[in-house]
């Protein structure tokens, strides 16, 4: 496949815009056969009902979808490809190693592993599968399931003291708010920080040898210098709702550590108390962050009980139980 470069990416966008009809791409194609296959593998194909669900997934439409289902069954029951304009099978192009029936049960075994056991490489999965064929081949097939070999997402440890505390704050807070619509009226809220300095090694291109060349080294910043370049925000989302974006300075360090007064004068002042002015109906959920109001003679919470403000804390050191914390990492990579 060549690279895709500027003027490959105008030559395919001027094919598609010519093109009779809408060509629809090798992961599309894919999914559609998939997904046929697994209605008829687990007893619950139906015809046109089913086949309205696997056209809808990939966004295609059904006379297409239906050609590429046709197409598929001439290759499952072994009818030979003929030249568009004359009976005489069409002989051209290697055959393919990994029929339907084998790719799907590599999605089986790929789907019955579970964490560390999916850090297989393309060798070891086809010596798993039985399969006597190249890596590559193997990469090639699975590619176009939409499979590939991807970073793992990290989770962090949790300490059993905190597994139990978890457990109790759950049940305190369903026993409190048993009804699923009561979770609509909650608004989460969180601060962020992002650097804007280079975050890890860079890539340079340079000639081979010439690394320790002035102009090759990147300078490694002092940790106070990446601090001041810092960016700090506060954000609230919730059920059809989300906040402005609330950037602020602390004057006192460069980390961006909320303290009660910046909560106070910035968020609690500048943006909640135009919520509760304006009659809006919900519970703020905050951190346990001493700024937010956690002793029982701060400021912070002062102001929220003289304001009629309704709020609770998250349970302590389980960030990804509030569910902003989602919401942060794509703003975080667009930056």
């Amino acid at each position: 496949m060549p690279a895709l470069t500027r003027a490959n990416q105008s030559l395919h966008d001027r094919n598609i815009a010519n093109a009779s009809h809408k060509h629809l791409t090798t992961p599309q194609r894919a999914r559609i056969r998939g997904g046929v296959a697994i209605y008829k593998s687990t007893g619950v194909w139906n015809g046109k009902t089913n086949l309205r669900a696997v056209f809808k997934e990939p966004g295609v439409s059904e006379t297409a979808g239906k050609r590429v289902i046709r197409q598929s069954d001439d290759q499952v029951h072994g009818n030979d490809r003929t030249f568009h304009n004359a009976a005489e099978i069409d002989t051209r192009g290697a055959q393919s190693i990994i029929d339907l029936d084998t790719a799907l049960g590599i999605l089986i075994e790929i789907e019955s592993r579970y964490n560390e056991e999916r850090s297989l490489s393309w060798t070891t999965l086809a010596w798993h599968c039985n399969l006597d064929c190249h890596p590559y081949t193997l990469y090639r097939e699975l590619k176009e399931w939409g499979y590939g070999h991807y970073i793992a997402t990290r989770k962090s440890y949790i300490p059993p003291r905190i597994v139990t505390l978890r457990l109790s704050y759950a049940d305190a807070m369903l026993s409190r708010y048993p009804d699923p619509q009561n979770w609509k009226q909650f608004q989460w809220s969180d601060e962020m920080h992002i650097g804007l300095g280079p975050q890890g090694r860079l890539y340079f291109i340079r000639a081979r040898g010439e690394r320790y060349r002035p102009e090759n080294l990147q300078e490694l910043a002092n940790k106070d210098d990446i601090d001041k370049k810092k960016i700090h925000c506060w954000a609230a989302v919730g059920y059809n709702f989300k906040s402005k974006l609330i950037f602020y300075d602390i004057p006192t360090n460069n980390n961006g550590k909320m303290t009660t007064e910046v909560y106070i004068n910035e968020i609690l002042e500048k943006e909640v108390k135009l919520w509760i002015e304006r009659g809006d109906k919900f519970v703020l959920e905050e951190d346990r962050d001493g700024a937010h109001g956690t002793g029982p003679n701060s400021k912070a919470r002062k102001w929220k009980k003289n304001h009629g403000l309704k709020y609770f804390f998250n349970c302590a050191q389980s960030p990804d139980m509030a569910i902003i914390e989602n919401v942060w990492q794509p703003a975080k990579a667009y930056v």
